[in-house]
């Protein structure tokens, strides 16, 4: 990393990976949000999923105010999921 301090060129280029990598995690976060938030796959108000809100929000919380682990929380949540599935079927 230090050799490219004076190379303007490998520079660009690898800001330009660094933009394309967080551009692709960006279309992930939004396809798979919006699935989660939407699971009839129609985005209107009437097939807003709040249960998915409210996790997600107390996740945020969980993870940021706590500083919960978070293979802690991904287990909770593996479990809330296995959970709720059993409770709809």
């Amino acid at each position: 990393v230090e050799r490219t301090h004076g190379k303007p060129m490998i520079r660009g280029v690898l800001r330009l990976i660094t933009a394309v990598v967080v551009a692709a995690i960006l279309d992930l976060v939004l396809f798979l949000g919006k699935a989660v938030f939407f699971p009839s796959g129609a985005v209107t108000l009437r097939g807003f999923e709040t249960l998915s809100l409210a996790w997600t929000m107390l996740s945020l919380v969980l993870l940021q105010r706590f500083k919960l682990n978070l293979i802690y929380l991904i287990l909770v949540s593996s479990a809330v999921g296995v959970l709720r599935y059993l409770l709809v079927v």
